[in-house]
């Protein structure tokens, strides 16, 4: 899905250095450039140079068709732009501010005649308390083959298909290119034993399971099928919007079985989650089950490698307290931003607006907002907080639960 990055936003693949030439036969090869990245919440980060400028912390997102600048970054750096036109994130659409022949060096390797869009990031970095220079995706996918090892935290790119290493443990799923984003087939069972299938975007900006867009939402009538869910703001870089989270009885990708993955069910009438290329998307939490993906835009193919998944260690986003928080950079304070219906949060008294000043004990600025929400997912568990509102410091206990 292009741009989104939901309560939430959206890793690839190659391990070793041989490329199978034939059942026996392998060959030494020559990476063109490998780079590291880090994560944060499951997304996935890179250092990258544009034009002149010293290292900037760009997010990969192969949902995002235009390269984008934050405009807070842009201002730092006294860069112009002096084109206007539209930007179309998840759930809405602007008008922004462009610059075209723009050179971008990664590693190695050199970007040329990219255009850059300036875009506020705010809604992303305050949801997930993390600084954004800025966003990639379509302009490096579309030139190489795009590999990430979710292990070692590399990401490895080739330019020629007879470079990339097949190994027993990676199997391949047929790609098409869909309004320059990937998209694959996949089915899913419902909990009311319905089974559905559809054509996904593979989103590295979705940091979550599985979106299903508002027309196979309403084509499938899938809002009247939902038993246990619960509502939240989806948080787009445009725009946020109400929408639900329930879980799929089984979900199978390529030769993969999986139970119980959670799925957002939107509603949004503007946006690219309303367009009908596709049906929706997969995201992070899927694909970090995998030890690596890859991406080979020009053979349309994509690689997984092999499936690591543990339960309950990897990073999900099942809330079990009702909070969604958000963390202001310029004072460092943590805020609650909603609190859900029928939630831990809601049954001791939280407020929107509240400052979370502790948790556990600990200063809430000792940890990072991921961290936070992470704790926060302890399911089973009961956590003493502080909040502060207005004047007043107040203690609460929340007994966490899964709300779906």
């Amino acid at each position: 899905m292009k741009n989104i990055f939901v309560n939430g936003i959206y890793s690839f693949i190659i391990i070793g250095l041989l490329f199978s030439c034939g059942p026996k036969t392998k060959k030494l090869i020559k990476l063109p450039t490998e780079v590291g990245f880090t994560t944060t919440g499951n997304w996935i980060f890179i250092k990258l140079k544009i034009n002149k400028t010293d290292d900037l912390n760009f997010m990969i997102d192969n949902g995002v068709d235009e390269t984008v600048m934050n405009k807070r970054t842009a201002e730092q750096l006294g860069y112009k732009f002096n084109k206007r036109g539209t930007y179309t994130g998840a759930f809405g659409r602007d008008s922004v501010y462009y610059s075209e022949n723009n050179k971008i060096f990664i590693g190695n390797l050199e970007l040329d005649s990219i255009k850059l869009v300036q875009v506020p990031l705010e809604n992303l970095e305050q949801t997930f308390g993390v600084s954004i220079d800025g966003i990639i995706g379509e302009a490096l996918f579309k030139k190489y083959i795009v590999n990430i090892d979710l292990e070692k935290k590399r990401i490895q790119l080739y330019t020629d298909k007879n470079d990339f290493i097949q190994k027993d443990s990676l199997f391949s799923i047929d790609l098409k290119i869909i309004s320059k984003v990937p998209v694959i087939q996949a089915s899913f069972i419902l909990n009311n034993t319905d089974t559905l299938y559809g054509n996904l975007m593979v989103d590295l900006g979705y940091r979550n399971s599985v979106a299903l867009n508002t027309p196979f939402v309403k084509k499938n009538n899938l809002i009247s099928k939902l038993d246990k869910y619960y509502t939240f703001n989806a948080t787009g870089i445009i725009a946020a919007e109400k929408s639900y989270m329930a879980r799929l009885k089984i979900f199978k990708l390529g030769d993969y079985t999986m139970d119980s993955i959670t799925y957002m069910v939107n509603q949004s009438n503007t946006g690219n989650l309303t367009t009908i290329d596709y049906d929706g998307i997969v995201g992070m939490e899927v694909l970090t089950r995998f030890a690596s993906v890859g991406f080979d835009y020009k053979n349309k193919k994509m690689y997984l490698g092999k499936y690591n998944y543990i339960k309950d260690n990897i990073y999900s986003d099942v809330n079990c307290s009702g909070l969604e928080l958000k963390k202001i950079s310029s004072t460092s304070k943590v805020i609650v931003n909603a609190v859900y219906k029928n939630s831990p949060a809601s049954e001791v008294g939280l407020k929107e607006g509240d400052e979370l000043t502790l948790i556990k004990g600990q200063d809430v600025k000792k940890y990072e907002l991921t961290e936070v929400k992470k704790i926060l997912r302890e399911k089973g568990k009961t956590i003493d907080i502080l909040i502060k509102r207005g004047n007043k410091n107040m203690n609460f206990k929340l007994n966490l639960r899964e709300l779906i």
